[in-house]
């Protein structure tokens, strides 16, 4: 799990996906908070373990 969660290359395609996803749905392009929302708070729950993590 630690490998997985401190990979660099995939943290930012996770970024990029995200943004723009929630780009996408900003501008009304796609109508699909099903999926944007919980990946949104998965994300941000990412970012947060690794602010955490970095920290200590």
């Amino acid at each position: 799990m630690k490998k997985l969660l401190y990979n660099r290359p995939l943290f930012i395609i996770t970024s990029i996906l995200v943004l723009i996803g929630l780009t996408l749905q900003v501008a009304e392009y796609i109508d699909l908070p099903i999926i944007i929302i919980p990946s949104s708070l998965l994300y941000l729950i990412w970012l947060f373990v690794l602010m955490k993590n970095k920290n200590k």
